[in-house]
């Protein structure tokens, strides 16, 4: 059974934990946080669910993670550890260790392939590494395979609501509240990054839409998209809109290699203007205008979860 470890323990990292509990496709040896380095010297099953109960008050190192990568025999990673836009560190060290130390990578943080997809993906391939990512994208709904499908073919136009939380704090405006109060219902709910400025500033949806465009062959970072602040937002434009047969909406965009994020109106009837609630919508127009829209749930944790687990299935049958 191959053995790994899990960096990160937030809501994601423990619910990843009790999905993998279920299986028996890879072995828990370790678990690293910024609390320090848990380790397994048991039954992994039993110790990862006492350790789920437990966290944080339970015993562990203060190894550093390249202290864990030399100490112990890993032959893969999960990671669900924060975004860090601004200088894409810690999280760009990681993925850079684990990769010189021959680690295979399953992943829902966007950082790194945000920010260096091409270096990190020709690193992993070059020495035969697997680097999964559904749970990037849309983590419930399998955006990145329908990106990986259209590869190679003439991408006119990517339009997409893919962050949940803005696209929330506008559903509420359009019902009367102000931004103000909807931001902090959307903080009492837990639907908001510990910083929120990466969802109303946009850096969340850059991200996955980066994501996407690299996926389908088109070379791009987080640095190419501008980037408008849902702070922008006029409410009155909001609600004015809807009379009008129309609804304003954040969205992510790709048309002739310009990319952006930010307020547009659209129909009130299309795939974009009705997704509502924890969904997300991406709309791709291809070759002769043909359009392939795809609509599915994005997380919470256990979607997010459940598509790191796809990409353990695909792990295990490419036999890597």
């Amino acid at each position: 059974m191959k053995k790994a470890i899990l960096i990160g323990f937030g809501n994601v990292g423990r619910t990843l934990a009790e999905e993998l509990i279920k299986l028996d496709m890879v072995e828990i040896i370790g678990v690293i946080t910024t609390k320090g380095f848990f380790k397994n010297n048991s039954n992994w099953k039993s110790w990862l669910k006492e350790l789920i109960k437990s966290y944080p008050n339970y015993k562990h190192e203060e190894s550093l993670l390249e202290d864990v990568l030399k100490e112990l025999d890993i032959d893969i990673a999960f990671v669900t550890i924060p975004p860090s836009y601004y200088n894409g560190e810690p999280n760009l060290t990681i993925y850079n260790k684990l990769l010189s130390n021959r680690i295979n990578i399953i992943t829902a943080d966007k950082t790194g392939l945000s920010l260096n997809y091409e270096n990190l993906i020709n690193e992993a391939n070059k020495n035969r590494l697997f680097f999964g990512y559904r749970a990037t994208v849309m983590a419930g709904t399998p955006a990145t395979d329908v990106a990986k499908g259209l590869k190679g073919r003439n991408i006119k136009e990517i339009k997409a609501v893919l962050n949940a939380t803005t696209n929330y704090i506008l559903s509420l405006i359009e019902k009367g509240y102000t931004f103000e109060k909807a931001l902090e219902e959307v903080k009492r709910l837990g639907l908001v990054e510990p910083d929120p400025k990466i969802d109303i500033e946009g850096f969340d949806a850059a991200a996955k839409i980066v994501i996407i465009l690299n996926t389908l062959g088109i070379k791009s970072t987080i640095n190419d998209v501008k980037r408008e602040s849902l702070l922008s937002i006029d409410e009155k434009d909001i609600r004015n809109a809807i009379e009008k047969g129309r609804k304003i909406k954040y969205i992510a965009s790709y048309n002739k290699n310009k990319t952006k994020v930010g307020l547009e109106e659209v129909d009130y009837e299309s795939p974009l203007a009705k997704v509502s609630g924890n969904y997300n919508c991406i709309s791709f127009v291809i070759d002769e205008d043909n359009i392939i829209t795809l609509t599915g749930p994005a997380g919470p944790a256990l979607n997010t979860a459940r598509a790191m687990i796809t990409d353990l299935y695909e792990f295990h049958e490419k036999n890597y």
